[in-house]
């Protein structure tokens, strides 16, 4: 690629961040552009393929969903198996990752935040936990799928994040994924980018003027 390509995403972290973590994490050259909370998205909407954000661009393509860009990333930066039963496996984790976060939405936007995160926790929460730890406890590696780092460990790194904002010692009973979680926060450009978000919120409306402001 001759020039970084363009990500962008709204004033929050949500779906954008397993591919900025994967990017940061690899090099993957890329300019970030923030797009407004504003009224103003209803006509600017219309100038992306799905009417939606993520959306990245560079001189060989133009995508507008979250997993096809994860996903392009990943192939660009050998982070996506070594082989095709690893890229499946991968596959399955960052699939399974992204119905949890679409399952965490009715909490998440929720008028009575508090009470219905706190039902998540009792009713949600540790049963998709114990799904991912059982995955890589079957991989029998440090990192989720393989031997080495992927798109798979950035997804749960993300998820990971979320819940710990809320549900501070959740990974307590889930050692697999407490240590993934560990190893990917301790990657230096991964730090860097996380000391450079601060308490940047995790979710927000882009139809609103301002964030929404749920876990952090």
């Amino acid at each position: 690629m001759s020039q970084p390509g363009k990500l962008r995403y709204w004033g929050c972290r949500g779906r954008v961040d397993p591919i900025r973590v994967l990017m940061e994490s690899t090099d993957f050259p890329y300019e970030y552009i923030q797009n407004p909370f504003s009224p103003q998205w209803k006509e600017d909407k219309k100038n992306f393929t799905f009417g939606t954000l993520p959306y990245f661009e560079n001189d060989e393509v133009k995508l507008n969903q979250s997993m096809s860009i994860l996903r392009y990333v990943a192939r660009k930066t050998s982070t996506y198996g070594s082989s095709d039963a690893e890229t499946a496996m991968i596959d399955q984790i960052l699939d399974g990752c992204y119905d949890w976060l679409n399952d965490m939405k009715p909490y998440i936007y929720a008028n009575n935040f508090d009470d219905e995160i706190r039902k998540y926790g009792t009713s949600v929460l540790k049963s998709k936990l114990a799904i991912f730890e059982g995955l890589i406890m079957e991989n029998g590696s440090d990192w989720a799928i393989g031997s080495q780092f992927s798109a798979a460990d950035a997804f749960l790194y993300t998820l990971m994040e979320m819940q710990l904002r809320p549900f501070p010692s959740c990974l307590q009973e889930f050692p697999k994924l407490k240590s993934i979680y560990e190893r990917v926060s301790n990657l230096p450009k991964v730090r860097a980018y996380i000391e450079q978000m601060g308490k940047t919120t995790m979710f927000g409306n882009g139809v609103a003027e301002e964030p929404i402001n749920m876990i952090g």
